[in-house]
């Protein structure tokens, strides 16, 4: 009863955010070893109660003492979180791993998992600049899992992996269609926007990259246009006798929130 109470209380800081008290408790119960009918059990609540405090490598290294005792594709759940705080972490290594260990067994996996880890991988492959592995991976994933939880973040994930492997032509075409995917957040159409402007730009096409520019201040304000391309619309602007227009751009750099020095200030002032 005394072991009951004390996982019961254990949980109960939790819930409260007594981070520090339920770890305490929890710790009588790992300490014992895995004997103890609840050593597993506090182990995962442990991990939970250090994420919840931000203390993600104690997290971390707790849920992968669970993987190596129990085994990683026993508990798909707690490599997938294990795979989660990995990427975090920057062990990227350590998620693609986690990740190949679960595809590895989809014979016996929901796909609910399989999709996730697909997902989990492609964005550790991405992050640890194996680009073309991650797009073979998301590639996997849209083919495969047609109707998946992560298709349209996934879609913008190829746009940018085409860009960056030099694709434009199809970067441009999927970038496109995530920008003008209503589902998507407006911080991601507009990342995607901004791709797209930067491209019509290099191709010697200004009208239509600030066509695209202006869809961005339409979706989220001309704050969410950087320095640059701030500076680059007014100029367009005044080039094309719309003065009123760049005064409002360029209105941005109010002097308080948003500011430049130096060159660029001379840049604004100028123009």
């Amino acid at each position: 009863q005394q072991i009951d109470a004390s996982i019961l209380l254990a949980s109960a800081d939790a819930k409260q955010g007594n981070a520090a008290e339920g770890i305490a408790r929890l710790n009588t119960f790992i300490d014992a070893g895995p004997d103890n009918p609840y050593h597993y059990q506090a182990l995962l609540r442990r991990a939970a109660l250090y994420e919840q405090s931000d203390e993600l490598v104690a997290a971390a290294d707790d849920l992968k003492r669970y993987m190596d005792d129990r085994g990683t594709v026993e508990s798909p759940s707690v490599t997938l979180r294990h795979i989660d705080l990995s990427l975090r972490l920057g062990r990227y290594d350590d998620a693609i791993a986690g990740s190949q260990a679960l595809l590895a067994s989809s014979d016996t996996m929901p796909p609910a998992v399989i999709q996730e880890a697909l997902y989990r991988l492609g964005e550790a492959q991405t992050r640890n600049t194996q680009y073309r592995e991650a797009l073979g991976t998301f590639d996997q994933l849209q083919q495969d899992h047609p109707i998946n939880p992560y298709r349209q973040a996934v879609d913008l994930r190829r746009g940018l992996l085409l860009n960056q492997l030099g694709r434009t032509d199809e970067s441009m075409a999927v970038l496109l269609e995530s920008a003008n995917d209503a589902r998507l957040p407006t911080p991601k159409r507009v990342a995607a926007l901004r791709i797209i402007a930067a491209h019509l730009r290099d191709a010697d096409r200004p009208d239509d990259s600030a066509v695209t520019l202006r869809r961005i201040e339409q979706l989220a304000g001309l704050q969410a246009l950087d320095d640059a391309e701030l500076l680059w619309l007014g100029n367009y602007e005044v080039e094309r006798n719309e003065p009123a227009a760049a005064i409002k751009t360029l209105g941005a750099f109010d002097g308080r929130k948003r500011m430049l020095t130096g060159v660029a200030e001379s840049e604004v002032l100028f123009t």
